[in-house]
């Protein structure tokens, strides 16, 4: 077998993701990874983790996590960069799950998992596509309300780029401002437009 083809059956094993520990650190691969990164067929996604591109199809891949993680909902990064709120490309998988969830973290895709109680977790859930995600209004409220976690550039732009859909519901942000007690930070925000 080729080695190409040797890589390409590790990545689809892998279900379209490597890290370098799964190369043995074989110099050979690197170049092979170099030459594949120039085709566009392999991504370098961060230092160590490689994410195979050919004929890939992220909605795809949202609902394969979806089905993988049943109890979690993607959230934060996953969910703005579902919705195409934000730019930034997430290098693994964000998801929720309540708080006395025990799923089993597999290592590929990678996941960043946070455990919410109750109230917060079930608010704003919806399942689009096949894939269980916050719904835009709440997922643009956790901008708000994590601005100090990402940073206020990350919620800037969630928010601008929210106000300028038009599919937006500021009745149902509001609403959700209100329940998450992030109202008063939310409202000169939203008065402002950014």
């Amino acid at each position: 077998m080729k080695m190409q083809e040797k890589i390409q059956t590790q990545f689809k094993d892998h279900k379209g993701w490597l890290r370098s520990a799964d190369f043995k650190y074989n110099s050979s691969y690197y170049k092979l990874l170099d030459e594949l990164k120039k085709q566009g067929k392999v991504e370098q996604v961060k230092r160590g983790l490689y994410k195979w591109m050919d004929d890939v199809n992220e909605l795809n891949e949202f609902a394969y996590i979806s089905k993988l993680y049943s109890s979690g909902v993607l959230c934060l990064f996953s969910a703005w960069a579902y919705y195409e709120l934000a730019d930034d490309v997430p290098s693994a998988f964000h998801i929720a799950f309540l708080h006395k969830a025990k799923p089993i973290i597999k290592p590929y895709p990678p996941i960043k998992a946070y455990f919410w109680t109750e109230k917060y977790f079930e608010l704003g859930i919806t399942r689009l596509d096949g894939v269980r995600i916050y719904d835009l209004e709440r997922s643009v409220c956790d901008a708000i309300k994590f601005r100090n976690k990402i940073g206020a550039d990350t919620m800037e732009q969630v928010l601008k780029t929210y106000l300028k859909r038009k599919d937006r519901d500021i009745n149902k942000l509001t609403y959700y401002a209100t329940s998450l007690r992030i109202e008063k930070i939310a409202t000169p925000y939203l008065k402002m437009g950014i």
